[in-house]
C-alpha cells in the first residue's frame, strides 16, 4: 500500500522540462488558450519558434475517460492557408489528462495569425493564435 501511495506522488509531480530541447535562439510564446473537444479541453500553453522547427506545449484535460489523444489530429496552419508538416510529438500521461509537445516545420514568422485545427471524425475545432512579440519571452 505505501509503494503506491509513492508512486501516485511521483506521477503527479514529474512534469518534464522541455526547455532543455530547445535552442538558446528560440523565441518563446506564451499562449494559454484552449480548444474544446467533447467535454475535454486542449490547452496551447506555448509555442516555440527556432529557425528549423515549431513546437506546440500542450495539456489536455480529460473529462471523458475512455479514448486515447490522436496527436495526428492536431495540425497548424500559417497564414498562407499552408499546412505545415507534423515532425512528431511525445507526451505523458497525467491523473488529469496528458501533458505534450508537438512538432512541426517551421514556415510561420512573427505577426502572423496561425490556426491550430483538431479534426477527427465528426469532431472540428479551430484555435486562432496571433504571434506577437507582447507574449514573447527567451
Amino acid at each position: 500500500m505505501i509503494c503506491i501511495i509513492i508512486l501516485s506522488q511521483s506521477i503527479i509531480l514529474a512534469i518534464p522540462n522541455f526547455e532543455d530541447d530547445y535552442s538558446d535562439d528560440s523565441i518563446v510564446y506564451k499562449i494559454n488558450k484552449s480548444l474544446s473537444i467533447d467535454n475535454d479541453k486542449f490547452i496551447v500553453e506555448r509555442l516555440i519558434m527556432d529557425d528549423k522547427d515549431i513546437y506546440i506545449e500542450y495539456k489536455l484535460i480529460t473529462f471523458e475517460k475512455g479514448w486515447t489523444f490522436p496527436d495526428s489530429a492536431i495540425t497548424l496552419i500559417n497564414s498562407k492557408g499552408k499546412e505545415l508538416q507534423g515532425r512528431g510529438s511525445f507526451s505523458s500521461g497525467k491523473i488529469w489528462g496528458e501533458q505534450g509537445v508537438l512538432k512541426y516545420d517551421c514556415d510561420i514568422k512573427d505577426g502572423e495569425t496561425i490556426i491550430v485545427r483538431f479534426e477527427w471524425y465528426d469532431r472540428k475545432s479551430d484555435l486562432l493564435i496571433h504571434l506577437s512579440k507582447e507574449g514573447v519571452t527567451h
